[in-house]
């Protein structure tokens, strides 16, 4: 019963496309494509001479596909296309240890049929399209994870050197998509003859969406269906009409089911997009309102909501004003959600130098718990700003917020602030920038069964900018902040406590954090930043800065941040370096950090090419404990070309070196041993890990799509001193409808037992 649905569209679009053949136009296009996979791969390993793994793995994948497509009435009707093939695979991978506990042998054999057909009717002299679709393309993967037979999954084969890409499973199944559209009426007013009776019909648009996902043989089994059904009507120019039903349905854990019905009413059309009307020749207005509820067996997925919007927006020669009001009301869970919200937003001007913008909003919120009482919470704002002398050498902006919230949980809170700032403009200099702002706010809480509070917060800020020359330019800024007042914990939706506190950016490893908890503090940040650019294409910037805190109660705490970065890009070399030190102190002592990365790439010609990339980080934790992370690769190429004739590539050079190193220091390390075993001793330890790489390769082509290559990598695993080798051949063929590669792999290493592996894969794919 549950596929009913998706045959009947399929049937139907079938049905359809036979039924057109007497519309058949004389062209017509077909094809027949099909793809064939072959795969190896064999893998073994030996320590000391005795084999401890032996894998082999063989997969094939097939696939016939059958496409046409063709007009109908030579096009004047539309058209439809089809395709129809099948698809199968295989894999069987076996893995044998000198433990038959890690013996692995897994086989699966999959297939399906791939289909495709559309139908497109669209007659030109009529107010009708419909469209019909149902398809089937998925194709199946094969899993590769370098994981599932490593080393470390097979029981008693040691450490791997080589990697493997064995297949373990095959995504596969159904993914069935249908659907079909029928749209009939006038869309843009413009009749022709006889169909001119059309126009006085409401427009009509249905739509039927099915998916059904079917793949039980897989790790993860999936057995879904979605489908979703919409009637659309345009009742007047843009008065929208929709009903539309979805449901859901897993065969493999009904729980998750659901249905849901929406009927809405208003301005979005069909395909959800918002309309605008023209009340008048300024307002426009746009409404909506909707009732959405879904049923499930589970009462978390089960919900009921009505939605009612009411947009609006005046424009004036001196002004304009915009209001976006909502309300929904929504169940769920046990649970019973109020929310509405009223905002208005209207800026203009005045004169020639003056600009202003207000905004006032409502915004209650009311939640219903089976289990608890009513939780409130609302959020009424109002806030005013000005814009004046921008014409002048200096402009001026006041700012005036008032912010009140009461919410059942964190009680009522009264939040007023005022700012004022000025900046300079192009009338005052061309050279020299100057910026201030003071702001104050100040916060009234109460909560229940507590006093009143009171915290009030300023803050002045500066800054300096001066540009020489287009080459040079410094800034300075400065900003001081105090507070006084018991902290009322929490921020409305505008105006918020310590706004710049609990910030993290990336040009800092340290923060401050604790905004909504501070109580009465002093706070001065300078940065002194400048950039240099001697070259057009180079770049040059420092910035350091310094965030000192003085709260009450606590030890004073300082935080210094220095930044460079180096950057040079031309056609050739692209040159880029960031580097950065940070610190942070207080009375439990000092963290630091110090970072490092940078790349570089150099191409003179096609010939050549290299690139060196580096990063480094350093962490020390209350001025003992350390971490250290360094990473440096760096690649050259030489490639030669044939020259006579169509100029191609013959030959090229690999060069790669790797490095990585990972070391910690722990000066309160515990003494795990011996008889003081129990004391802490203050054993200072340090580990350090750290693999060194080093690989030389080459690949020759004697034809434009054949390569032969060779590679050798040596590699030194510490501590330990590991040593190890590894050697690859290849052979391969990349052409627009074959490929095909043979690839050979041999490595050692020495950890006090000898080992050895070799890895041998060959793999076709031909498409015609």
């Amino acid at each position: 019963m549950r596929i009913k649905h998706n045959i009947f569209l399929q049937l139907l679009t079938m049905l359809l496309c036979l039924t057109s053949l007497q519309f058949l136009s004389r062209s017509a296009y077909a094809r027949l494509s099909g793809e064939a996979e072959l795969g190896y791969e064999t893998y073994d390993a030996k320590i000391d001479g005795v084999k401890v793994v032996k894998a082999d793995s063989f997969m094939h994948r097939y696939s016939l596909l059958y496409s046409d497509s063709r007009a109908l009435a030579g096009g004047r009707l539309g058209g439809y296309e089809y395709s129809l093939g099948y698809e199968w695979g295989a894999f069987d991978t076996n893995v044998k240890t000198s433990l038959p506990a890690g013996n692995t042998d897994i086989s699966q054999t999959r297939g399906h049929i791939l289909f495709n057909g559309e139908i497109l009717f669209d007659p030109k002299e009529l107010p009708l399209t419909f469209h019909a679709y149902s398809h089937d393309m998925n194709r199946m993967q094969f899993q590769r994870n370098l994981n599932t037979f490593s080393a470390a999954s097979i029981i008693g084969s040691g450490d791997q050197i080589l990697s493997t890409t064995m297949p373990y499973d095959i995504i596969d199944g159904q993914r069935i998509s249908s659907g079909a559209t029928l749209v009939f009426g006038v869309r843009n007013g413009m009749t022709n003859g006889y169909n001119a009776i059309f126009r006085h019909i409401p427009m009509l648009w249905l739509d039927y969406q099915d998916e059904i996902v079917h793949d039980t043989k897989g790790l993860t089994p999936m057995d879904t269906r979605l489908s979703r059904f919409a009637f659309v009507s345009l009742n007047k120019k843009d008065n929208w009409f929709h009903f539309r039903s979805s449901r859901y349905n897993d065969y493999i854990n009904p729980n998750n089911d659901w249905k849901e019905k929406a009927f809405q009413i208003g301005t979005v059309d069909q395909t959800m997009q918002r309309r605008w009307i023209d009340f008048t020749n300024w307002i426009k207005i746009s409404v909506d309102g909707s009732w959405t509820k879904r049923d499930a067996p589970d009462i978390i997925n089960a919900t009921e909501r009505y939605d009612l919007n009411l947009f609006s927006i005046a424009t004036r020669s001196a002004w304009d004003a915009r209001t976006f009001a909502t309300f929904s009301r929504y169940t769920d869970d046990n649970r019973l959600h109020y929310d509405a919200n009223l905002p208005l937003y209207v800026a203009g001007t005045w004169g020639t130098d003056t600009d202003w913008r207000f905004r006032v909003s409502d915004r209650e919120q009311k939640m219903l718990n089976t289990l608890r009482d009513w939780e409130n919470t609302s959020d009424m704002l109002s806030t005013m700003q000005v814009t004046a002398f921008k014409r002048s050498s200096f402009t001026l902006t006041p700012t005036a917020s008032i912010e009140y919230t009461d919410a059942t949980t964190t009680g009522k809170t009264l939040a007023l602030e005022g700012a004022v700032e000025t900046s300079s403009t192009r009338r005052f200099s061309s050279r020299y920038t100057l910026f201030g702002r003071y702001d104050v706010k100040y916060f009234t809480a109460e909560r229940s069964a507590q006093a009143s509070t009171n915290y009030l917060t300023q803050e002045l800020e500066g800054r300096f900018a001066y540009t020489p020359s287009a080459t040079w330019n410094v800034q300075l800024e400065q900003k001081f902040q105090t507070a006084s007042g018991t902290n009322p914990g929490t921020s409305g939706e505008a105006i918020t406590v310590n706004s710049d506190f609990n910030t993290n950016t990336s040009s800092s490893t340290y923060w401050r954090g604790n905004g909504l908890s501070i109580g009465d503090y002093t706070r001065s940040v300078t940065r002194l930043s400048g950039s240099w650019r001697p070259l057009p294409r180079l770049t040059v910037s420092l910035a350091a800065s310094e965030d000192m805190l003085f709260a009450s109660g606590q030890s004073a705490s300082y935080i210094t941040t220095i930044n460079n970065s180096i950057s040079y890009d031309v056609t050739s070399l692209h040159f880029n370096v960031q580097n950065q030190y940070s610190m942070q102190k207080n009375a439990n002592g000092s963290d630091t950090s110090i970072s490092s990365n940078g790349y570089a790439s150099y191409t003179p010609n096609r010939n050549v090419d290299g690139s060196l990339n580096y990063n480094i980080q350093r962490r020390t934790f209350n001025d003992n404990n350390s971490s250290t992370y360094a990473t440096l690769t760096q690649k050259f190429n030489y490639y030669i070309f044939r020259v006579n004739g169509v100029s191609r590539r013959l030959l090229e050079f690999n060069e790669q070196i790797e490095y990585n190193e990972n070391s910690s220091v722990n000066a309160n390390s515990v003494l795990l041993i011996g008889p003081m075993s129990s004391f802490n001793t203050n054993v200072s330890t340090t580990s350090t890990a750290s693999i060194t790489r080093f690989t030389l390769g080459g690949r020759y082509y004697p034809l434009k799509h054949l390569y032969v290559g060779v590679s050798g990598q040596y590699y030194l695993i510490d501590p330990g001193g590991i040593k190890g080798q590894i050697y690859t051949g290849s052979l391969g063929l990349n052409a627009s409808k074959l490929s095909f590669s043979l690839d050979y792999s041999y490595g050692t290493q020495q950890n006090g037992a000898k080992r050895v592996e070799q890895r041998f894969a060959a793999n076709m794919k031909k498409a015609f």
